[in-house]
């Protein structure tokens, strides 16, 4: 279509359009948003059309300026503002993260120039501090007390003042971003300085412990405010001298409102602040060790809200979706490292999940393992007046029976909700974010069913490998020796069976699965076996960590076994503790085989071909 021909068949429709605009305040929602819609592709067909064209730039104005009436009432959702806290001032922060960098290094360097500075002249406190609080200070020093200063003053109107000066400090590094990043660094320097030479000034009289713990109970959180309103100061600055690939306009506006974001989201820290000062600082006879513990818990959030979660905001952010490639050849260490990807992407709906089914069983096989526990436990304590009265076998094999039972139903539900998860994972577009049991249920179902007939199959080629042992040792010992390397190396292999077998998607059957398995398993063996040694090991490693708060309990029992034979005190109080240490275990158990089951899937090259036999 001509230019000509589309302006004369929609000028009427866009004059109509301008008058919407214009009396967008009366007009109802659905109206604007209709005719928004017909604008936008109207704009569209023009871009591709008559890309240059400057009824092109027309409608490109006047779909904008509908997009600024449309949304400018827009209602924010209330959780708009957790948003804010949670995640956009992370994300700043994470954006700013080479000025924070500078920033703090700017400080550090000047504490540093501020500390000489007042170790080659002790005068230079007066330069910096003024003469009136130096003198104050030394007659609190000579008094005993020299933190004086923070005790003096109503609490209420010292706290708002203070408050409002460290936020108007933060304002300030930030709007001296304006005279580009100089300024700020300027201001940062000026602050730095300050902070050594003062520092110093107590050193130097002998109070350097108490005035650390006095200064920065309220200092580790206001000047680390400081520091990164500075950053944001920063920011704006490098944005109008350092525009890169952006208008230099467009550069400053960019960096201007992450900056902002960034001191805003200091306001909260600088109020803290001030209440610790005004309210607590003041109490300078408190236990050094309460005050050093709410000095570390500072520098905890400081750390954990513009260092760590500034980092994880980012990786969920650009994660992608799926964020894995699962059907795909890697090499050992991308093996390795994508195992744990996996496990870091999505560890919330595994352990609900998991944990829904497992935990059940857990507690359920607690009853039998701590059963077992106990009476190996007076076992060999009294292994002669147990076995008379009650019977070995009877004391030991009931519990052990009914452990192996639940140890088997744990496996098959453990294998069938990781799988049904896995194969959830890989079909859906956003992964397992926000997966629900009705998106889930016909995959476990299917799963559960599957992993059920291969739990019995392995059970019945373990059975037959038992059964080949004794006719082989029966046959001649030099047999054995030969054959029994040859089937420990086919457990490699039988290892890839339980997931070709989970993940089939043509339906083979458990026999054929079986035989591909064989096959490929042996083709891949060494990268198989040293992907699964490394996962089982570390499974192992967990497993033994978690199970030591079990064998204190036993060892501790041991101890308070009296002469008599009997438990001295505390029996009913251990037989919980076992029970519960015991739950702890197996359910700890559970959760890290996922280790072994995702290395399984990655173990061999042939996963290319989407474990189909």
């Amino acid at each position: 279509m001509k230019e000509v021909v589309f302006i004369r068949q929609n000028i009427e429709k866009w004059r109509r359009a301008e008058q919407v605009v214009e009396s967008a305040a009366s007009q109802s929602p659905d109206h604007l948003a209709d005719v928004y819609v017909d604008l936008t592709s109207d704009l569209a067909f023009a871009q591709t059309h008559y890309p240059r064209s400057r009824i092109t730039l027309y409608l490109n104005n006047l779909a904008s300026s509908l997009h600024n009436e449309l949304y400018r009432n827009k209602r924010e959702k209330w959780s708009r503002i957790l948003t804010f806290w949670h995640t956009e001032v992370p994300l700043a922060v994470y954006g700013a993260r080479r000025e924070l960098l500078y920033a703090f290094l700017i400080f550090l360097t000047s504490v540093l120039v501020g500390v000489v500075s007042q170790l080659g002249d002790e005068n230079f406190a007066r330069t910096i501090l003024g003469d009136g609080y130096v003198d104050m200070t030394l007659r609190n020093i000579a008094k005993g007390d020299p933190m004086a200063v923070y005790s003096g003053g109503e609490e209420g109107s010292m706290f708002l003042a203070i408050t409002i000066n460290n936020v108007r400090v933060s304002f300030l590094c930030f709007a001296a971003g304006l005279f580009t990043s100089i300024g700020t660094g300027w201001l940062l320097f000026t602050n730095g300085v300050m902070v050594g030479c003062f520092q110093t000034f107590f050193a130097q009289h002998g109070v350097l412990g108490e005035s650390m713990l006095a200064i920065w109970l309220h200092g580790t959180l206001e000047i680390s405010a400081v520091i990164i309103a500075g950053a944001a100061g920063i920011t704006m600055g490098n944005g109008w001298l350092f525009p890169g690939t952006y208008p230099r306009l467009v550069s400053f506006r960019r960096a201007a409102r992450r900056g902002m974001k960034i001191v805003v989201g200091t306001v909260p820290v600088f109020i803290v602040a001030g209440f610790i000062e005004s309210f607590l600082t003041r109490h300078t006879h408190a236990p050094a060790v309460l005050r050093f513990g709410l000095i570390a818990l500072s520098a905890a959030f400081i750390a954990y809200y513009y260092i760590y979660l500034p980092k994880k905001s980012v990786f969920m952010e650009t994660m992608r979706e799926p964020g894995i490639e699962l059907y795909k050849r890697r090499d050992f260490g991308e093996k390795f490292t994508v195992t744990f990807q996996f496990i870091r992407e999505n560890w919330k709906p595994l352990l609900k999940y998991l944990t829904a089914f497992l935990l059940p069983i857990a507690i359920l096989q607690g009853f039998s393992m701590s059963a077992y526990m106990d009476n190996a436990f007076k076992a060999g304590l009294y292994a002669s007046s147990v076995a008379e009265e009650n019977g070995m076998l009877a004391l030991l094999g009931l519990p052990y029976l009914f452990l192996i039972v639940f140890s088997l139903l744990g496996g098959i539900l453990l294998y069938a909700v990781f799988y049904a998860l896995f194969i959830t994972y890989d079909r859906r577009e956003k992964g397992l974010r926000g997966v629900t049991w009705s998106a889930l249920s016909a995959e476990f179902l299917r799963c559960l069913k599957r992993s059920a007939t291969c739990f019995g199959f392995i059970i019945l080629l373990m059975v037959l490998y038992l059964v080949l042992m004794v006719l082989l040792a029966s046959l001649s010992v030099a047999t054995l020796i030969v054959t029994v390397p040859l089937l420990l190396a086919g457990l490699v292999p039988l290892m890839i069976f339980y997931p070709a077998y989970m993940l089939d998607e043509r339906s083979a059957g458990i026999w054929n699965t079986f035989l591909w398995s064989m096959r490929n398993g042996f083709k891949c063996w060494g990268g198989t076996f040293l992907i699964l040694f490394v996962c089982y090991l570390l499974t192992s490693v967990l497993g033994g960590l978690l199970s030591v708060p079990m064998y204190v309990v036993l060892v501790v029992r041991a101890f308070l076994v009296g002469a008599s034979g009997q438990v001295a005190d505390g029996g009913m109080l251990f037989d919980v503790l076992q029970y519960f240490t015991s739950v702890l275990m197996l359910y700890a158990s559970y959760l890290s085989t996922v280790v072994v089951l995702l290395g399984a899937p990655t173990s061999t090259d042939t996963s290319a071909r989407r474990w189909t036999p």
